[in-house]
């Protein structure tokens, strides 16, 4: 598992811009394609560059259990431990405010400042001052633009490579008798807003309570394993837990609305999420993603977390 950890998580660890996604798509695609799975792209438009873009393996459409994770990759938190919570959205929100958007406010204020007060500088540029200001409005654009969209976050071991490895590693244990009742479900844009998860939603709206949705966020380290659950998920919830067999403190929480929303769950009415890390009193963090510090994992934990998605099938 090392290697595909490095390969997927440090030398493909981004997965923010589109080319950087579909490397990694086209590569993960290959990988579930040598185990003998069907696997085909879904997006939303085929024309546009950043088109929303999933990867589905398996027969999505009669598979009773779908295994999950998005594979997008977060932007980098420019200062400080923002701590992710996977069960709780909106206090991941919460959290990640002022980081994301604080930076972006104050190079508005220093690009908007300076052109200002090239603007008001009559003399400056002499004969070429129009050239000389299109020219600056031009670069305070360009400055803008790239920080308004954020800057790729370089390894995410954790978010969320370690849960699309623990699903490769999942997919290679399947009999044959399973791979009839299991897909796999890589989603896009799940650091966002959750649409690849909405586009699967909104393409099987008639069957999707068929589904048992299983997600699998951020599972390379904790000293904590909870599996969060939406309503009327409790049972499922407990039966995934019931099939954990690591020596890790285990929780078992609601996920009720508000804390779902921003999460790819809040998409699904059958859907159970398990995640590892640590626990506060009230919900499950985990540290250190959206950083350059998102680079170390413990096998037994991801291992013991695999063998709990096999067990649950049985």
């Amino acid at each position: 598992m090392e290697d595909k950890i490095m390969a997927y998580g440090v030398f493909m660890g981004k997965r923010f811009k589109p080319k950087q996604k579909e490397r990694f798509i086209n590569g993960l695609g290959n990988e579930f394609a040598q185990m003998g799975y069907t696997v085909r792209l879904m997006k939303d438009d085929e024309k546009r560059k950043n088109a929303v873009t999933n990867l589905i393996v398996g027969d999505i459409a009669n598979a009773t259990t779908v295994y999950t994770a998005y594979y997008d990759t977060p932007a980098r938190y420019l200062w400080g431990n923002v701590k992710y919570y996977p069960l709780n959205g909106t206090l991941s929100m919460k959290t990640s405010l002022w980081p994301t958007y604080l930076p972006i406010f104050v190079v508005l204020g220093l690009v908007g400042a300076g052109f200002a007060a090239l603007f008001m500088n009559k003399e400056l540029g002499g004969d070429f001052r129009t050239v000389l200001l299109f020219v600056a409005a031009i670069i305070a654009f360009i400055i803008t633009s790239a920080v308004s969209r954020g800057f790729a976050n370089p390894c995410n071991i954790n978010r969320n490579t370690s849960g699309i490895m623990t699903l490769l590693d999942v997919a290679s244990k399947l009999n044959e008798e399973q791979r009839k009742k299991v897909a796999f479900l890589l989603f896009d844009r799940g650091t966002t807003d959750g649409s690849g998860m909405n586009m699967v939603a909104q393409a099987m709206p008639k069957t999707l309570d068929k589904h048992q949705f299983i997600f699998v966020d951020c599972v390379a380290k904790g000293s904590c394993v909870a599996v969060g659950y939406r309503d009327n998920n409790e049972r499922e919830a407990r039966k995934l837990m019931s099939a954990y067999k690591g020596n890790k403190e285990t929780k078992v929480m609601l996920m009720d609305e508000k804390r779902a929303v921003y999460t790819g769950a809040y998409f699904v009415p059958r859907a159970v999420v398990v995640t590892a890390g640590e626990f506060d009193g009230n919900d499950v963090y985990v540290s250190h993603t959206g950083s350059k510090k998102d680079m170390t994992w413990d096998e037994e934990v991801m291992n013991d977390i695999s063998s709990m998605l096999l067990g649950y099938l049985k």
